[in-house]
């Protein structure tokens, strides 16, 4: 938005399945601003429910250049207005000079926590964001898995041996198929 009337960093969450008293207590919009997300929004991105802590969470990341930003919209008591949504911003680079332009995110649910992996522009490897969502803050860790040349696209396989990370790469004309635990494939 070319406007300063308009917070890039807001997003919102519309539960179109609330009815009677939920959808009068207001309680079908939430939104949340958030703080730190310092560049414009190329997409957003919602995940599955994940089951953590107190009860169901509705998380979701707003992909920038070189970051995520995220906001968990987590459950709120019985009878009780929703708690406010928590957030967070995940660098995906060290140095400020390197541009990673995410391309394409798979999530996977894994107990209280959420992985997001994704392929970006400006690198060669998967990136595998978890956010533990059980504790007071959101807790975020980052890992590289090397992918080879150019990924386009990838995808979630559970494998007899464990999760594996299926990567297609252009011009190079392969597959890649990657053991996140190892970081090898």
């Amino acid at each position: 938005a070319a406007t300063s009337l308009v917070d890039v960093a807001e997003v919102a969450l519309v539960d179109l399945t609330a009815t009677g008293a939920q959808a009068d207590a207001g309680t079908t919009v939430r939104s949340v601003s958030i703080d730190g997300l310092s560049r414009a929004p190329l997409a957003v991105r919602i995940a599955p429910e994940v089951t953590a802590g107190a009860g169901v969470h509705r998380v979701v990341w707003v992909e920038a250049v070189s970051l995520l930003g995220v906001a968990d919209f987590g459950p709120s008591p019985a009878g009780a207005p929703p708690t406010p949504a928590r957030t967070t911003v995940v660098p995906l680079v060290a140095d400020p000079k390197v541009s990673l332009t995410p391309r394409k995110t798979v999530t996977r649910i894994d107990g209280g926590s959420l992985h997001l992996y994704l392929i970006a522009d400006g690198s060669n490897d998967v990136v595998h964001v978890a956010l533990d969502l059980s504790p007071a803050a959101i807790g975020a860790t980052l890992d590289q898995i090397a992918s080879g040349k150019n990924p386009t696209d990838l995808a979630l396989v559970q494998a007899k041996d464990g999760l594996r990370i299926l990567t297609a790469h252009a011009g190079a004309y392969d597959l890649g198929l990657l053991d996140p635990s190892t970081g090898t494939g």
